[in-house]
């Protein structure tokens, strides 16, 4: 990423003098989205110069700026995202601190939002489609040992909502629920209810 440095204030006056330029901010956006003649190009290259920042910079930094106004500009700067989670990993399926059981699990989400990209900020309510959690090949973290028995689902990630967070972030309301676990006491012996939480 290159920084391009702002003009000296004699400088703009040097560039708006040369480009007989006097106009307010909704003309200036008027007029840069206008082809530039060769003449009023080579004043601007001129006037660039003039503050010290390099013309070839300066024109490709506008070029880019004219390529982000569909999404700044078109439908008053709004985006909608269409967004799909998904999971898939080893995850310890008991609740509480005391035991541990290993399963592979998978679970999605959908999310339809809306996003205003001049504010950085969530426009009304997403749409939020939560999907069940699977959860196969449960087992105990020593191999040898008996594995956990699942009495009821597991739910990984149960998206309850979101909303703006600090700068510009968002922010998630989740839940996992685990299900009552019977697990195996001393590796093989007798078992114990794990209550759901």
């Amino acid at each position: 990423m290159r920084t391009v440095p702002t003009p000296s204030i004699p400088a703009l006056l040097v560039g708006l003098a040369l480009l007989g330029c006097s106009t307010t901010a909704k003309e200036e956006a008027q007029q840069t989205t206008k082809q530039m003649s060769a003449q009023d190009e080579a004043a601007y290259r001129d006037m660039i110069k003039l503050s010290g920042a390099d013309p070839e910079a300066v024109m490709a930094a506008n070029k880019q700026l004219e390529a982000s106004r569909k999404w700044t500009e078109a439908k008053g700067g709004l985006v909608h995202y269409h967004i799909e989670g998904l999971f898939q990993g080893k995850v310890n399926v008991v609740g509480g601190t005391t035991w541990i059981g290993y399963a592979d699990v998978t679970d999605r989400v959908v999310i339809d939002l809306d996003w205003q990209l001049g504010e950085s900020m969530l426009m009304g309510t997403p749409v939020i489609q939560n999907f069940k959690a699977a959860a196969r090949n449960v087992r105990n973290p020593e191999p040898t040992c008996l594995p956990p028995i699942l009495r009821g689902e597991y739910e990984h990630f149960e998206l309850l909502g979101i909303k703006n967070g600090l700068a510009g972030a968002l922010e998630m309301q989740v839940r996992t629920d685990y299900p009552v676990v019977d697990v195996a006491q001393m590796c093989t012996g007798a078992r114990v209810r794990v209550p759901a939480s």
